[in-house]
């Protein structure tokens, strides 16, 4: 949630323990190899899935809002070009994440790169990422979300790029890193884009849209593409996909910088 002065400068706790857990993985890799990270990733993911449940219903309750919304003024809002805008460059932006999220294990391995890469390479990119979050607030008070979005595309489609040629494992760490820009950054831009353009009654509801649309529909546009990449072609294709993919978005982030500059 923004709040009502601005994108949290607060990293998530989500993101410190999915490093955590990326670290944890890599000792294994290191240790017993991709067979290993293949038997216990599943099993892991179960086991987490189990905890997070069982913490759930230990959750207070918490009081729910009934007053209505109107689905006229969502529309009209939705009618926005900024918010139009955002939400097209989001969908598309994280379709490009889909190679990472799903086949960056698979890359290494026809890489044929040390089996601890693809964790420590996370680990790296959560680090990066929780410290864009935390500094998010400083360059949103320099700079429109707008000016920010064009660093972002730009320095994702280059990491893209980078992944899917490289073949050290040095290069593919320090490519990871970007990671900070590709979602660290993003994430708080985008927030602060809705919270320009969404008013206080509608704010939730907005966010809601906005999630929904970009990591459901953009994710499962994604999720598809880099399947069917990974099926006809290679991981390495599927990466310079994502990296086409951000491409496209530069010139159009640069225009609507620009116009709110």
């Amino acid at each position: 949630d923004a709040g009502r002065s601005g994108p949290s400068s607060r990293p998530s706790a989500g993101s410190v323990g999915f490093g955590v857990m990326a670290l944890g993985m890599s000792a294994l890799g290191a240790s017993s190899g991709y067979a290993a990270l293949a038997w216990w990733a599943p099993r892991l993911m179960i086991g987490v899935m189990a905890l997070a449940l069982a913490a759930s219903l230990c959750l207070p309750r918490a009081p729910v809002s009934t007053t209505p919304r109107s689905l006229g003024a969502l529309s009209a809002l939705m009618r926005r070009p900024a918010v139009v805008w955002l939400m097209v460059l989001g969908v598309v932006h994280w379709m490009g994440q889909a190679p990472y999220n799903l086949f960056f294990i698979a890359l290494c391995e026809s890489r044929e790169v040390a089996a601890w890469v693809p964790g420590l390479a996370v680990g790296v990119g959560v680090a990066a990422e929780v410290t864009l979050m935390t500094l998010a607030h400083r360059l949103l008070h320099r700079w429109t979300p707008e000016q920010l979005m064009v660093v972002v595309v730009t320095t994702t489609a280059a990491r893209w790029a980078i992944t899917a040629t490289a073949t050290s494992s040095a290069v593919l760490l320090a490519a990871q890193a970007l990671h900070g820009l590709s979602f660290g950054l993003f994430l708080p831009c985008a927030v602060a884009i809705l919270m320009r353009e969404i008013p206080d009654a509608l704010r939730a509801t907005g966010q809601a849209t906005f999630y929904l649309a970009v990591f459901s529909l953009g994710g499962m546009l994604g999720n598809a593409g880099a399947g069917l990449l990974l099926d006809v072609a290679s991981p390495a294709a599927a990466f310079a996909a994502a990296g086409a993919l951000d491409l496209l978005l530069i010139v159009p982030a640069i225009m609507a910088a620009r116009r709110l500059a």
